[in-house]
């Protein structure tokens, strides 16, 4: 059963062999709702000669979030530009390095004052798509409202006419992403269809440390926030065969030695480094952050192994989505 914001939506089975995922023609099948309404659409896209340089918001959970625009944009274009931070570089080249045609550009800041770094990531962007792109090549900015000086330029035809599609079937929890999406003139289906986490090599090499247990993965802290989690939902934490995993914390004393060794080897992991664990779980139970933005579409897809999923919202510690199956 799914449960978003109190609404229960119910769980429907999906069909994969009916996608197809193809360079050129891509189709896809898309069901979430409470009637068994499929969402359909043929992306008949093509390539053009050109290059366009993608603006995502900022964050690491952003640049998760807005996988299935650069995706999507890299069946368009010979080579799709990213701009990140330069401090998360590690995190957004792990997670695009699966798009051969998809290049990162960071731009120079450290991880200091938020209202600083949104001047210095602003600034950046501008004067290198003033001074250093090609006139030929497309624009595309997810945040106009922060542009002043440059805005989105868009020549491809696919994009100039496509039509984004809205329904209560496809509503995304997050309005920001959904926002996002509108701005680049795509729409949810986009951003659920070609949404895709792969799995990477030290992803599989942590989970197999730990795949004989029932995983509880947590994460509590977002950039601003800490949460914590109700006793209620780590009653099974003692039980011998089930472990606690937190990218930030080790809920072991040492003298549990190999549960302490196991849960201290997954601290200080970049984010991509901890989705096999993520998808193989048994519960996930994490903030409204950067791993809620690929527990959440992933769990829509049904890609997720968890019998229970939470994501918390960061302000108020409520519920912002719920999955039991």
């Amino acid at each position: 059963m799914f449960k978003i914001n109190n609404i229960h939506l119910n769980k429907i089975r999906h069909n994969n062999n009916n996608n197809n995922n193809k360079l050129f023609f891509v189709k896809y099948k898309y069901v979430l709702g409470n009637h068994l309404n499929v969402i359909k659409r043929n992306y008949n896209v093509k390539k053009i000669n050109k290059n366009v340089y993608f603006v995502p918001p900022a964050g690491i959970g952003d640049l998760i979030s807005m996988r299935s625009a650069v995706h999507f944009l890299s069946l368009l274009y010979n080579t799709v530009y990213v701009f990140h931070k330069s401090f998360i570089s590690k995190n957004a080249i792990e997670l695009y390095s699966h798009l051969n045609n998809v290049q990162m550009i960071p731009i120079n800041m450290e991880n200091i004052n938020k209202d600083i770094n949104a001047k210095k990531y602003v600034n950046g962007i501008t004067f290198y798509c003033i001074n250093k792109i090609n006139k030929i090549d497309d624009i595309i900015i997810s945040i106009p409202t922060y542009f002043k000086h440059i805005k989105s330029r868009i020549t491809h035809p696919y994009l100039l006419n496509y039509k984004p599609f809205y329904h209560k079937n496809n509503e995304c929890i997050y309005k920001n992403v959904e926002q996002f999406y509108k701005n680049i003139h795509l729409d949810n289906n986009v951003y659920y269809n070609f949404f895709n986490i792969p799995n990477t090599a030290t992803s599989i090499e942590l989970y197999n440390k730990i795949k004989h247990y029932k995983i509880i993965f947590i994460h509590t802290i977002s950039q601003n926030k800490t949460i914590v989690i109700p006793h209620i939902y780590l009653k099974d934490a003692n039980d011998e065969n089930t472990i606690i995993i937190n990218p930030d914390k080790n809920y072991y004393n040492p003298s549990d030695t190999i549960k302490y060794e196991l849960a201290q080897s997954i601290l200080n992991n970049s984010v991509m480094s901890l989705i096999t664990i993520i998808k193989n779980a048994h519960k996930l139970y994490v903030i409204n952050s950067c791993f809620s933005c690929m527990i959440y579409p992933l769990s829509v897809k049904n890609q997720l192994a968890a019998k229970h999923i939470i994501v918390f919202n960061r302000d108020n510690s409520k519920k912002l989505y719920e999955r039991v199956r």
